[in-house]
This record gives structure tokens, C-alpha cells and sequence, in this order.
């Protein structure tokens, strides 16, 4: 007989990029270097939508220019996002798929601002976990060298030299 373990739930993160395309950069260059939540079959699967509510504008570009290419003569920069997480994971104890899934969370919040989240981690046996306050998580951001660098680099000029 075997036994399994879900994860279900949502996780609303924003980063610090100046356009919204810098801003999906950082969430999947992150994403790409967070532990994996294995199980035998398949991983937990994370799944990125960009949240409406969480955006600024601005009446200049990333360049610090006006441009007839904005948006009514806004920039909108969106910088949230919402991150499904989804697993069933057989041959999985609670435990162990508790404690991968918190250190994925811990190094996840480590990069980005987590602002919300609600997920359930849950057995087959009854065993249940519901994360629900954002406090513990949300206090962990630390600024890493390579995303101060991207924002005291003049990036841009990569681009148009």
C-alpha cells in the first residue's frame, strides 16, 4: 500500500526589479534555484501568475525617459506574484515533505518578499499542516549582492550598445 502527501496552496511574492520584464527575470531565476520537493513519480509543481493588485507606475520608462510607448503616458511596472504550488507526492511521509517544503519556502522567502500565503500540507494518515501567516516568512528577504548589482547596474546599456 502506498502512502502519500499533498501540498496545496498560494503564496503571493513581489521582487524589487524596475520593469515588470526584470521582475519575471528575478522570480524565475529564483524559482530555478530553489530546492526541488521531490517524490518518486513527480515534483512539486509551481505554477507563476502575475497578480493585477500588486503593480506602481510610473510617467517615465526604465530609462528615465518619456515615451510615446507607454501605456495612456503610464509605465506600469507589476511586481507581484502569485505562486500556485501543487504536489502529490507517493511513498512521501509528512514529515519529510514538511521539512522540504519549509526549507524550499525558507530559501524562496530569502529572494523574494513573501506578502501572503495560505498552504496545506497533508497526509492520507490525517496529518495536516495549514501556513497560513506570512510574518515568519516575510521578515527572512535579504538583498543579495547579485540583485544589488542588477539595480545600481546601468543593465540597459547592455541592450542598446
Amino acid at each position: 500500500m502506498s502512502h502519500w502527501t499533498y501540498i496545496t496552496g498560494v503564496i503571493t511574492v513581489s521582487s524589487i526589479g524596475r520593469t515588470t520584464e526584470e521582475n519575471e527575470f528575478i522570480m524565475k531565476t529564483t524559482l530555478n534555484h530553489l530546492p526541488i520537493v521531490s517524490g518518486p513519480e513527480q515534483n512539486m509543481q509551481v505554477n507563476i501568475s502575475r497578480s493585477i493588485f500588486i503593480h506602481e507606475s510610473n510617467i517615465c520608462d526604465e530609462f528615465g525617459q518619456k515615451s510615446n510607448l507607454l501605456d495612456n503616458g503610464w509605465m506600469h511596472i507589476y511586481s507581484g506574484y502569485l505562486l500556485t504550488v501543487d504536489a502529490e507526492l507517493i511513498d512521501r511521509y509528512f514529515e519529510e515533505t514538511k521539512k522540504a517544503f519549509i526549507k524550499w519556502l525558507c530559501r524562496l522567502s530569502k529572494k523574494l518578499y513573501v506578502s501572503d500565503i495560505c498552504v496545506k500540507i497533508y497526509d492520507d494518515l490525517c496529518n495536516r499542516l495549514i501556513i497560513s501567516e506570512p510574518a515568519p516568512f516575510s521578515d527572512m528577504q535579504e538583498v543579495s549582492a547579485w540583485i544589488r548589482k542588477l539595480m545600481e547596474d546601468e543593465w540597459w546599456k547592455r541592450l542598446v550598445l
